[in-house]
C-alpha cells in the first residue's frame, strides 16, 4: 500500500470530518434553518448530514514520503438537512504527532457554510483510539451564528461517504 493510500485509508476509517468540515461557498437556494431555542433552554440542536464525493479529499504528503508530522488531509462535502441541501463544509487536518503503532494525532479545523452564516470548528483527533462520536468545539461564526458556542458530535462516514453531524448550538 502506498503512503498516500495509507493516509487516505486512515482518513476514511477515522472519519473525514471527525474529523469535519465545511467550506465557504454560496448556499444560494438553500432554505433558512429554524434557530428557535428548544423548550426550557437556550440550546438549539441541528442535525445535518455531510456527503463526500470521490474527489472531495486530498492528501498532501510533505517531507519524508509516507505519513509524517506536517502531512495534511484537505476535505470538502455538501451539507444536507432532511435530505435538502443546506450548504457546504470544508477543512483540513494536519498530523501533529505520528509514531506508529501507538500515536497518530491530527489537529483539524473546519467551516460549515449555511444559508444564515458560517460556523467554525476545531478539534484534535486520535486516529489510534478513534472514539466515536467525536466531540468537536464550535469556535465561532458569522451572520446568525456570530455568537455561537457549543459542540458538534461527529460520526465516521459510511462506505457511501455519508457522515451524520449533530450540532448543539448556544447562541447568546
Amino acid at each position: 500500500m502506498t503512503s498516500s493510500s495509507h493516509i487516505r485509508r486512515l482518513a476514511l476509517i477515522g472519519g473525514i470530518a471527525g474529523t469535519i468540515l465545511v467550506g465557504a461557498t454560496s448556499s444560494a437556494g438553500a432554505l433558512p434553518i429554524d434557530l428557535r431555542p428548544e423548550p426550557g433552554g437556550d440550546t438549539r440542536t441541528l442535525q445535518l448530514t455531510l456527503r463526500y464525493g470521490p474527489d472531495t479529499l486530498q492528501n498532501v504528503d510533505l517531507g519524508t514520503p509516507g505519513p509524517s508530522v506536517g502531512d495534511r488531509l484537505v476535505f470538502a462535502a455538501d451539507a444536507f438537512r432532511n435530505d435538502q441541501p443546506v450548504g457546504l463544509g470544508a477543512g483540513e487536518c494536519v498530523i501533529v504527532r505520528y509514531r506508529l503503532p501507538a500515536t497518530h494525532f491530527e489537529h483539524c479545523v473546519g467551516t460549515l457554510s449555511l444559508p444564515q452564516g458560517q460556523i467554525t470548528v476545531q478539534w484534535i483527533v486520535d486516529r489510534i483510539r478513534n472514539v466515536r462520536p467525536t466531540k468537536v468545539a464550535l469556535t465561532g461564526g458569522t451572520g446568525a451564528y456570530r455568537t455561537v458556542r457549543g459542540e458538534m458530535l461527529v460520526w465516521a462516514p459510511n462506505a457511501d461517504g455519508i457522515e451524520p453531524l449533530t450540532l448543539r448550538l448556544i447562541l447568546d
